[in-house]
């Protein structure tokens, strides 16, 4: 039944009510909930109307608080037709301090503790947030937000205001700590929202029941992937397992739900600290981070959940995503010893400048490298973090390392960073730098020579091979003139020499490149 009731305020704090929240006859069906990995979410849900010809009110309820209205569709997916003429999302739920809001200028009964009852139209007494103040406050003490000493006035908002009559009074203060016991207000149930809720005023072209399809995005919804990764005793192969973890604090519980987990691909930019993050990465933790940021593209991933799911609010659950024994992996050690700063080779001044790039690490990065192919993976992955580990000699995994890849597809490499191994150094330094020609008319620019030296060592008591990357970062156009090793071209500025070392040996390798601006 629709109509007037009695809304009582207890002791200014306990309410009652004193009437139900009737809904349209809704059956579930079927729900389907893909989940970005940025804090959002998209809900199809399938339900089932009873309508009669003509117009009809469709109110659904459970639904999440952070829901996007304007991404509401409603439509009919069988073969009755149905029109929409009006939505509309109300989330100003039920409480005091609401309801107290929505009857201002309006008449409220009021009864103190000592039985009076008062009459008439409030005026004022919607309690708000003051900081810390609840009272009156008059002052000049100069404080942190008051450096000038100006007058701090803090107005109460404990005290309710009503008027008999709105144009000749009297007006009165009714002090509501300890003092009302109960407030009543005029109300109809359609003015109540104890949840959020959808209310539709559809037309249906004849009787019967009608499925229907409800879409929406909403914030609060999130997924991550974490890898463990377990490397056997040789370093040759390697146990993987994929957890997806998925949060929800939407609002909503999302029950007996189809959840689809949506992969976006990343961009990479420059770094806040002004250090470019080349193919095998700067070895140095404290000074390159990760920087990056979703990008949403045409051609996405989608990773179903094998079983449908339960998903309440404010919950966090984990599921595996895929799981695979014995991948061949490789292990190898990178030293990058060049510090590359932003801007090398933007500016003919800067890359003529011998100073420029020298700078210089001793450390030797430990790598993995496993393939992404039909060897137990078989799909693409999801950006997540690596977690490596290896068995002791009790056969406790312990973590040796962890590592974050982006969106790998079917059939390329993923390279981890484990960290620095202790017993390999390196050391880099520039031993010439000659400018042959200041200005070359065929290139409009300089011709100048650089010679570099670099060192490497194993205090392993087992041999070891070290790869050794240099960044031609100066310009695009150079030449190798000489070098006591072979190397490798890995793409247009960089280089790498493959250095076998045996146990506590020391190797040298030196370059002369030539750079033509």
């Amino acid at each position: 039944m629709v109509g007037k009731r009695r809304l009582l305020f207890v002791a200014g704090v306990c309410w009652s009510l004193a009437f139900a929240l009737s809904l349209s006859s809704q059956d579930r069906a079927r729900t389907i909930l893909t989940i970005y990995s940025d804090n959002l979410g998209v809900v199809r849900d399938s339900k089932s109307f009873s309508l009669q010809k003509g117009v009809n009110e469709i109110k659904l309820t459970d639904l999440p608080a952070q829901l996007d209205p304007t991404s509401v569709r409603l439509e009919s997916i069988g073969s009755g037709k149905i029109s929409i003429a009006e939505q509309n999302f109300m989330y100003d739920l039920v409480s005091d301090a609401k309801l107290l809001e929505r009857y201002l200028d309006k008449q409220i009964k009021i009864t103190t503790r000592d039985g009076n009852v008062l009459s008439g139209f409030l005026l004022s007494g919607i309690k708000k947030e003051v900081g810390d103040s609840s009272r009156y406050r008059l002052g000049r003490e100069p404080t942190l937000f008051n450096p000038t000493n100006q007058p701090i006035i803090d107005y109460s908002y404990v005290n309710l205001v009503i008027s008999k009559d709105r144009q000749k009074g009297p007006v009165t203060i009714v002090q509501r700590e300890n003092n009302i016991r109960e407030i009543e207000l005029p109300m109809t149930i359609d003015d109540l929202v104890i949840s959020p809720m959808l209310r539709f005023k559809v037309i249906a072209e004849e009787d019967g029941t009608h499925p229907c399809q409800i879409s929406y995005q909403t914030r609060g919804l999130g997924w991550r992937v974490d890898y463990i990764l377990v490397l056997s005793d040789d370093e040759k192969t390697a146990d993987l397992n994929g957890w997806a973890t998925i949060s929800n604090t939407s609002g909503a519980d999302f029950r007996d739900a189809e959840i689809r987990l949506m992969a976006q691909d990343i961009k990479a930019h420059w770094n806040g600290r002004g250090l470019r993050v080349y193919k095998y990465g700067n070895p140095d933790p404290e000074i390159v981070r990760e920087s990056a940021e979703s990008l949403p593209i045409a051609d996405r991933h989608i990773y179903p959940l094998k079983d449908r799911t339960t998903l309440a609010n404010s919950e966090t659950k984990q599921v595996q995503l895929l799981a695979s024994d014995r991948l061949p992996v490789n292990k190898f050690y990178i030293y990058d010893g060049a510090q590359v700063v932003e801007g090398y080779g933007e500016a003919r001044r800067e890359a003529m400048d011998a100073a420029f790039g020298t700078q210089s690490t001793n450390k030797v990065g430990i790598y993995v490298d496993l393939a992404n192919k039909d060897n137990g993976l078989g799909q693409p992955l999801p950006r997540g973090k690596f977690r490596v580990y290896k068995r002791d000699r009790d056969g406790n995994p312990e973590m040796i390392g962890e590592d974050a890849i982006d969106h790998t597809p079917l059939g390329e490499r993923i390279h981890l960073r484990l960290g620095y191994d202790f017993d390999l150094v390196g050391s880099r330094r520039q031993t010439e730098f000659k400018v042959v020609n200041p200005n070359s008319p065929v290139q409009g620019g300089g011709v100048f020579d650089e010679g570099i030296e670099i060192s490497v060592s194993n205090h392993k008591k087992e041999s070891a091979e070290i790869r050794v990357v240099e960044h031609l970062y100066r310009w695009t156009d150079w030449d190798i003139l000489q070098s006591t090793q072979s190397f490798t071209k890995l793409d247009a500025q960089t280089i790498e020499f493959r250095v076998p070392l045996n146990a506590g040996e020391e190797k040298k390798i030196s370059y002369k490149v030539r750079y033509k601006l």
